[in-house]
């Protein structure tokens, strides 16, 4: 398989379990090696005698794996010439296949369309092409990290076979391309939209399931499904939402003081005017579960955010400073709007209430070719940007902040700042969102009220009650909603 490819290539380099691998390079037990005597004496002095192996390995229930991690260079033919190995390898394949008739029997004939099949022994619970409109690295944020969570699970705890197929093509290869994904996850890094249709067909009959995630993928996406519907078989068409973004539309119109040309509903028409490629649908919350269901968009299924609690964190006291976290991909953002508005109105405020020193430090991916530190220059303000480990910034500071004005889905940000222990303060429109109680699972400040929201803030930091109160129920909300 992928013999004079690159192996640099996406489908060299995911961890599977395999029939055999190349005697090149192979590592066995020693106990487990000796049980089995061995390479078998009748393939000397050599050639199949490793396949021969890996297939007894096979028959005894073990695994061999391919595994990408493993680099070697291999001087092929390096003790013998042409000639004398092909003449070798032509009688010993007749051995071979005579020995384990019975085991070859069961795999798939030698064909082009089988091959990509026949690369794993493993029987997958599911075979699924993951659809996104960028690799979906954690550090992303914006919906992208419950994305890796779902990949993560899909391949780690439902045994599925996941291929990730990213909508816009990476610019090259970036150092942690695999390592941030499971290791049996194949990453389509060398791909975009504009091939996807060559890639279904070169696998007919494949995927069981092709799982869109975000509700504008499906028009990109429709014509392509419709080109290649023979290709596609029997797989189930998944659309994850992610989150229904009109209600979001006509928040942000609001607050730029302008009047929407389309009602709510006309809105989402249009938005989800190509979800019947689908057959199933995933929504974020049961609110845009409903939304889904009035729009005749059937079945649907809730998938929110998955969090694991970190119960022994520092007290209220051994804290200090107020910390921002989201990822900020450009000037339309959500998450600049909001800590634009924060610095330019709410800060001066706080400063006059709080009467004491504080810093406010924002951590996230930031697009290069934003210059935050001079759009929120202030001496309060540090920016922090992308951190590998964000546990010693949730660990550190007093009280998290989400002043968030126009909002979709649910705030992954909420879930993971209060599942590391760390209190919060948003928009009241974000606590709807999550469904938590003011003052009991979070403190909810009026969207858009800089006074307001600078008196919560004050009242979180120094109101120790309060805060240990907030704390002790969003880690219980985090246990009992997010698993």
């Amino acid at each position: 398989y992928l013999r004079d490819q690159t192996p640099d290539i996406p489908e060299a380099n995911y961890v599977r379990s395999v029939d055999f691998c190349s005697g090149a390079f192979l590592m066995v037990r020693t106990a487990l090696l000796k049980e089995l005597t061995g390479f078998d004496t009748d393939y000397a002095p050599a050639y199949f005698e490793e396949t021969d192996l890996c297939v007894r390995l096979n028959k005894y229930n073990m695994e061999v794996v391919y595994d990408p991690a493993v680099v070697v260079l291999h001087y092929e033919y390096g003790t013998s010439g042409n000639h004398e190995s092909g003449q070798m390898m032509a009688i010993n394949f007749q051995k071979f296949k005579e020995k384990n008739n019975t085991y070859i029997a069961t795999k798939l004939q030698r064909s082009e369309h089988n091959i990509v099949k026949a690369r794993s022994t493993r029987t997958p619970t599911k075979r699924v092409l993951f659809i996104e409109d960028y690799l979906p690295f954690r550090h992303l944020g914006s919906g992208f990290t419950r994305s890796h969570d779902i990949v993560t699970s899909m391949v780690e705890q439902l045994a599925c076979d996941v291929t990730l197929y990213p909508v816009f093509r990476p610019i090259g290869m970036v150092e942690d391309t695999y390592t941030a994904f499971p290791d049996r996850a194949e990453v389509m890094w060398n791909k975009g939209l504009e091939d996807l249709a060559a890639f279904l067909h070169s696998r007919p009959g494949y995927y069981d399931v092709v799982w869109i995630a975000r509700t504008h993928n499906a028009e990109r996406l429709k014509p392509i499904l419709a080109e290649c519907n023979a290709a596609l078989g029997r797989a189930t068409v998944v659309l994850d939402t992610e989150a229904v973004a009109a209600g979001r539309t006509m928040q942000k119109l609001a607050l730029q003081g302008e009047t929407p040309q389309h009602s709510l509903e006309e809105m989402l028409q249009k938005e989800f005017r190509a979800a019947q490629v689908a057959q199933q649908f995933i929504a974020v919350s049961a609110q845009d579960a409903q939304t889904l269901r009035t729009l005749g968009l059937e079945p649907v299924n809730i998938l929110g955010h998955q969090q694991q609690v970190r119960r022994f964190t520092p007290g209220y006291t051994n804290r200090h400073d107020i910390l921002f976290v989201g990822a900020i991909h450009d000037l339309e953002s959500p998450n600049l709007e909001s800590l634009l508005w924060f610095v330019k109105d709410v800060l001066p405020v706080l400063e006059q209430i709080l009467q004491e020193d504080f810093k406010l430090r924002v951590c996230g991916y930031m697009n290069p070719t934003i210059d935050l530190p001079e759009l929120l220059a202030h001496p309060r303000v540090e920016c922090v940007g992308r951190v590998e480990d964000i546990s010693p910034y949730y660990d550190s500071h007093r009280i998290f902040v989400a002043p968030t004005r126009f909002a979709a889905g649910i705030p992954y940000k909420l879930h993971e700042a209060a599942a590391n222990g760390l209190p919060i303060v948003a928009s009241d429109i974000l606590c709807k969102q999550v469904g938590w109680v003011n003052g009991t699972d979070i403190v909810a400040a009026q969207t858009g009220n800089p006074a307001d929201f600078a008196q919560c803030v004050k009242e979180l930091y120094q109101n120790r009650e309060l805060w240990e109160r907030v704390r002790r129920n969003a880690l219980r909300r985090i246990v009992l909603e997010n698993n």
